[in-house]
């Protein structure tokens, strides 16, 4: 959970709301960002090294096996924090692959199904789109991997994706871009 100081929603949600917290499950952990970062650039870094967006005061996350698979902003009492906790738990959820260039590529090669997004770490709706559309969506209608490329993070060296782009027969031309494999690969 991520919160301010300052923010009185903020710190009555530490103090009450997480005091009533009983699972241990799910471990809670709540930063103030103004006092663990020391500049807004260290917190930028954080939030895209992590794939999360921070718009509000306090926001909750619920990461299992090291991926956000859910956010709430807001405050919440006890029992709205313990209802999202038990709807987003242990769902399953669809495979996600971020910045790994080489099972992309392994997966053309194969031929297999996937889901192939291209965005950038700093962009807030590639990563909203990624959290609150395509995930959701997956998990509830398909069953094939979604594989998430950062352009900037995989392609440093700015001759590499026009490469990958002929290579694969792909567009990129504004972030986020959705491209669905299996209708490219499937006759």
């Amino acid at each position: 959970m991520l919160g301010h100081s300052k923010c009185t929603y903020c710190v009555t949600y530490k103090e009450q709301t997480l005091l009533h917290y009983e699972s241990t499950e799910l471990p809670l952990k709540f930063m103030y960002v103004d006092r663990v970062f020391t500049s807004q650039s260290e917190l930028t870094n954080f939030l895209a090294a992590n794939d999360i967006t921070y718009k509000a005061s306090p926001t909750t996350y619920l990461v299992q096996d090291g991926v956000v698979t859910n956010h709430i902003e807001g405050y919440l009492k006890i029992d709205s924090l313990n209802d999202f906790i038990e709807s987003n738990l242990n769902q399953e959820q669809t495979m996600v692959v971020k910045n790994n260039l080489t099972e992309v590529v392994t997966a053309f090669e194969n031929d297999e199904p996937f889901v192939l997004v291209l965005g950038k770490s700093y962009c807030s709706y590639c990563i909203e789109y990624k959290n609150k559309t395509l995930e959701p969506f997956l998990n509830q209608y398909v069953s094939f991997p979604l594989m998430y490329l950062y352009t900037d993070h995989q392609f440093k060296h700015s001759d590499k994706l026009p490469i990958f782009l002929e290579t694969h027969d792909l567009t990129y031309e504004v972030s986020p871009t959705l491209l669905h494999i299996l209708l490219k690969r499937v006759k």
